[in-house]
C-alpha cells in the first residue's frame, strides 16, 4: 500500500511570507492613503468650479444677481453657498440685490428655488486655509451681475431667447455688429495674412 504524499509548508516559510505581505502592505498603504486625500480634494475642487459655473449661468438666464459665499468654523468645517436675487417687493418695483447666505443653515442658499451649496461633510480632511476677500463686498463672497451692459457679446445675445419666442431680427442684428469689425479687420489685412502664411512655401 502506497502512502499518499503530502504538501504542504513549513512554518519558517509561513513567518517569511507573512514578514513579506506585512512590508507590500507598509509600502502601499501611505500611497493609497495619499491617492483618497488627493481624490478628495480634487472632488471639493471640481464642485465649487462647478457651484461658481452654475451660479453665472443662473444670474444670465434669471437675469437677477447671484451670489456665491464661503463660510466656515473654527473646527475646519467649510461650505459655499449661492443665492439668487428675491422677487421685487411690489409690481414696478426694482429687484433687490444678491444677499449673501449662511450656508451652514439647512436650505438657506437657494437658487431659483433649488437648493445651492457645497460643504465639507462628503470631503473629509479637506479644509479650507484662508478665503480672499472681496473687494468690493469686503466679505469672502462674489456676486455675479445680471446687468446686460457687463455682459460680453456671447452672453449678451442669450437674451432674445424667450421662453416663448426668439426675437430674431434683433439676434440677428447684434450679430452682424459683433462680426462686423472682425471682418472689416480681415478684409483689409487678408493679403498680409495670406502672404506671411504662404511666404514659406514658395521657392526662390
Amino acid at each position: 500500500m502506497q502512502r499518499r504524499q503530502q504538501s504542504g509548508f513549513t512554518l519558517v516559510e509561513l513567518m517569511i511570507t507573512l514578514a513579506v505581505a506585512v512590508i507590500l502592505a507598509t509600502l502601499a498603504i501611505p500611497s493609497f492613503v495619499s491617492f483618497v486625500e488627493k481624490s478628495r480634494l480634487r472632488g471639493a475642487t471640481d464642485d465649487l468650479v462647478a457651484l461658481l459655473n452654475s451660479s453665472r449661468a443662473a444670474a444670465v438666464k434669471l437675469q437677477r444677481d447671484v451670489n456665491v459665499s464661503l463660510g466656515g468654523s473654527a473646527s475646519g468645517s467649510w461650505c459655499a453657498g449661492a443665492s439668487s436675487a428675491g422677487n421685487p417687493a411690489s409690481a414696478g418695483k426694482n429687484i433687490p440685490d444678491a444677499a449673501a447666505c449662511v450656508c451652514t443653515t439647512a436650505n438657506a442658499c437657494q437658487v431659483d428655488g433649488a437648493s445651492s451649496t457645497v460643504s465639507s461633510a462628503g470631503y473629509s480632511g479637506v479644509t479650507l486655509s484662508s478665503v480672499q476677500l472681496s473687494s468690493t463686498t469686503g466679505d469672502g463672497s462674489v456676486t455675479f451681475n445680471s446687468k446686460t451692459e457687463y455682459m460680453p457679446l456671447p452672453v449678451g445675445l442669450f437674451a432674445y431667447f424667450g421662453k416663448q419666442e426668439v426675437i430674431w431680427n434683433e439676434l440677428m442684428a447684434a450679430s452682424f455688429v459683433g462680426i462686423a469689425p472682425a471682418m472689416i479687420v480681415i478684409f483689409f489685412l487678408q493679403r498680409y495674412l495670406v502672404g506671411g502664411l504662404t511666404a514659406g512655401a514658395v521657392k526662390q
